[in-house]
């Protein structure tokens, strides 16, 4: 989950039932470390990231540097890990998982969990933005579901047709009557959302 879901309440709803999860934390978030509150951002600058492994982001490929270290959190004092990814935003990314790690693909594995996600991301980002699916009039959920199984089939056809070579007629005609700038950075939204 995203930054959105670092939240006290979060953690104690998904150890309830004992279920695995990768969260993003935020700035603000505070772990227990060695007896001590400390804010987990100064535990991220205190790592180097020796473990090295490709990562895509936003469609860009990168070479990314992981660390981590076993914390607790805040609301359950579980134990848990931060994993600390380097050289891909502008400050290293902090990953709680509470799932064992206890080598060097464990943490690639916990790395890779949450970046397999990100596609999902991009795909609900393209369907509200492109397809304006949050300004609609619908109010029953049967409306509301047809409204989005329709939006997917355009999306899927897009994608499809984004993958064409540039003289494919259909392709040429859907350019051609779609505005062309937004046309073409539409079909690539749509083909990077689906991956």
């Amino acid at each position: 989950m995203d930054r959105d879901y670092d939240d006290n309440k979060m953690f104690l709803k998904l150890d309830e039932p004992g279920q695995d999860y990768v969260i993003r934390l935020t700035a603000k978030r505070k772990l227990y470390f060695h007896g001590k509150w400390i804010p987990a951002t100064q535990l991220r600058s205190r790592r180097k990231g020796k473990i090295k492994t490709p990562l895509v982001y936003k469609d860009k490929n990168h070479n990314a540097c992981l660390s981590h270290v076993k914390v607790q959190i805040t609301a359950s004092k579980k134990d848990i890990y931060l994993v600390s990814i380097y050289g891909i935003t502008e400050h290293p990314m902090m990953l709680a998982a509470n799932q064992e790690i206890r080598s060097k693909e464990d943490v690639i594995r916990v790395t890779k969990l949450y970046f397999s996600r990100w596609r999902i991301e991009e795909y609900l980002r393209c369907k509200k933005h492109m397809f304006r699916f949050e300004d609609f009039r619908v109010r029953k959920l049967v409306s509301i579901n047809a409204l989005n199984f329709c939006i997917t089939l355009c999306m899927a056809f897009l994608a499809h047709m984004s993958m064409k070579p540039e003289t494919n007629a259909l392709k040429v005609s859907i350019l051609q009557k779609a505005d062309l700038s937004s046309g073409r950075s539409g079909l690539h939204t749509v083909n990077s959302a689906f991956g």
